[in-house]
């Protein structure tokens, strides 16, 4: 889905850091170029670095600056870090621990099965809850034709069927959708105002829900750093890396960058790259990819050397 807005280089600072900075050509033809994937169109980027500047490219770098900068995008799960540091926020203030588990702050408002109540609330920020479902995504399946995806429906269902218990890391939509659930139960007047509130509340809700602008999705993604790295999952994925604060980390970046995520709706693809403390790339793509997490990963190779020059 794409909105478009008014934009002008004063709308606001923001705005006018991206949309009129000066940044190296170099770095911007190297971006340009490197959105340019097999299977992909229409690919856009915002980027920035140490040295305070940010920067835009797309496939046509000379040509859509204005016009790509004014879209709404949908960003699917790159909604996920923003969700996770509202949960950071929670655990720093003392209303959640890590260690907490989810059934404790919604008995109330959700039915557990005992086993599935155990989860905590660091096991679903790292997608170590047991909820391995295959291609039977709880978020889509729990839906109907008429209404599409229903997180809090999702949330409903793997609070009373937990499977696969044991460490493994196994990627969980309806996962974060129990942390949006948790969001709404335990301080909705100290969350992040409209933002994560509309989030979890839409039909994709913690799990993907976030629309906006392009520069609004990268200045919120910058909020979340410096990147805390939790403890490693008893079993990590086959490549080492594992899941924070809803950013992926890797021991040897096989995307470019050392903290990653990809977000993945039909028809789009979204992806962050970043090193945890000053550097920041979000990129958007239209097109489906038969391996999205292969495209995402050659973009990554591709783009993320950019950021040097």
């Amino acid at each position: 889905m794409l909105r478009l807005h008014t934009l002008g280089c004063a709308l606001g600072v923001a705005f006018l850091a991206l949309a009129c900075a000066r940044v190296d050509p170099p770095r911007v033809r190297c971006v340009s170029n490197a959105l340019k994937q097999p299977g992909l169109s229409n690919g856009v980027a915002v980027f920035s670095g140490a040295n305070g500047n940010a920067g835009f490219a797309s496939e046509d770098w000379q040509g859509r600056i204005r016009l790509a900068l004014s879209y709404e995008y949908q960003v699917a799960s790159l909604t996920k870090p923003i969700v996770a540091h509202a949960i950071r926020k929670q655990i720093k203030a003392g209303k959640l621990h890590l260690n907490t588990a989810v059934a404790d702050v919604l008995e109330r408002d959700i039915a557990f099965e005992k086993e599935a109540g155990d989860v905590t609330i660091q096991q679903l920020l790292q997608h170590t809850g047991g909820h391995s479902y295959g291609d039977s995504d709880p978020l889509w399946i729990r839906g109907s034709e008429s209404t599409g995806p229903d997180c809090r429906a999702a949330a409903e269902y793997v609070a009373r069927h937990r499977k696969n218990p044991g460490g493994r890391i196994s990627y969980s939509n309806a996962g974060y959708c129990l942390l949006g659930e948790v969001l709404k139960k335990v301080s909705p007047a100290t969350l992040d105002h409209d933002l994560v509130i509309d989030i979890i509340h839409t039909p994709l809700g913690a799990a993907g829900g976030w629309v906006s602008t392009l520069p609004e999705v990268h200045a919120k993604l910058r909020e979340t750093f410096p990147l805390d790295l939790l403890e490693p999952p008893p079993l990590p994925l086959v490549d080492g890396s594992w899941y924070a604060y809803g950013w992926r980390w890797w021991p040897e970046p096989q995307m470019g960058a050392q903290w990653t995520h990809t977000g993945r709706l039909p028809g789009l693809l979204a992806v962050a790259l970043a090193d945890g403390t000053d550097t920041l790339m979000v990129a958007h793509f239209q097109g489906d990819p038969p391996d999205f997490q292969r495209a995402a990963a050659e973009f990554g190779r591709s783009a993320w050397p950019c950021m040097s020059l």
